[in-house]
């Protein structure tokens, strides 16, 4: 049996009330999604403890045909076994804008189908141009020598304002690249956590990412710059942008996008990062789903 089903067609009537009557399905969907994060958050900050907050996060996730590796303090190492979690969930990218630039960086997976990177990883600096093509290897050695290859189409948002004027602004230095294969539900992927000043002020991180076509990793320590950024003093190298900076938890705190070597004495290292306000415009994305 089957009920007589009012169906709505979209080519008769009044277009702008077409449009608004099938819409608003969904508008209220996104708002029901926002009143479950508003909530969460009233719930986790009043019941337990502020502190707490920025615990509310997307929890990693290790496929049960990977092993995990151990993640600790150590000098700066070539990754021998880059299809272990976490090292599996981290990509080796292979950019080409639309102006016809191309470059390497590096990205890592955050759910089944999102990968994270910084923006000037999928813009050209020089002509402000777009990423055009994204070729993702995960657990890579070489070209005919990886875990998982991605090439297929993809949908990115990243902070607009990263060039704005001419000028590098780190604040910006932020990308989420969807995918449309569950590429996570193979490599894995990593936790975000929006931590506190007290939190990052001088805790130890683990940073891993690709240069030359190679998977390193280095231990430092983290000291607030700004409310959206951080300076770390483990080892890096460009091409290593976009890569994530995390705790032996598999949690990324921040998005590793630039080094300082202005001061040979004190040289630095620059994070993005993980901020409450982007997941949350994550989360309004559905990059979590």
């Amino acid at each position: 049996y089957m009920a007589n089903q009012k169906r709505m067609d979209l080519t008769t009537g009044k277009p702008i009330r077409q449009i608004l009557l099938f819409s608003l399905p969904l508008v209220v969907g996104s708002l029901f999604q926002q009143m479950y994060s508003f909530v969460d958050t009233i719930m986790v900050g009043r019941l337990i403890s502020s502190e707490a907050l920025p615990e509310i996060a997307l929890e990693p996730f290790v496929p049960d045909t990977l092993e995990k590796a151990i993640v600790g303090a150590d000098d700066r190492i070539t990754i021998s076994n880059t299809n272990v979690f976490p090292y599996s969930a981290i990509a080796y990218l292979e950019v080409e804008a639309r102006c016809g630039c191309d470059w390497t960086a590096s990205g890592f997976m955050v759910s089944k189908d999102c990968l994270m990177t910084g923006a000037h990883c999928v813009v050209c600096q020089e002509h402000n141009s777009t990423a055009n093509y994204i070729t993702m290897y995960f657990g890579y050695k070489s070209n005919k020598n990886y875990l998982l290859k991605y090439d297929g189409e993809t949908s990115y948002w990243y902070g607009t304002n990263v060039y704005s004027g001419g000028t590098y602004n780190t604040d910006w230095d932020y990308a989420y690249i969807q995918l449309k294969k569950p590429v996570g539900e193979k490599t894995g992927w990593f936790g975000l956590n929006a931590l506190s000043d007290a939190q990052l002020n001088g805790a130890g991180f683990e940073v891993a990412g690709y240069r030359d076509r190679v998977l390193k990793k280095d231990w430092g320590n983290a000291s607030v710059r700004t409310q959206y950024a951080i300076t770390h003093n483990a080892d890096t190298l460009a091409g290593n942008s976009g890569c994530p900076v995390f705790n032996k938890d598999y949690y990324v705190v921040a998005i590793h996008v630039a080094e300082n070597t202005s001061n040979s004495s004190n040289p630095y290292n620059i994070a993005r990062r993980i901020t409450q306000d982007l997941i949350n415009e994550m989360r309004g994305l559905n990059l979590f789903d």
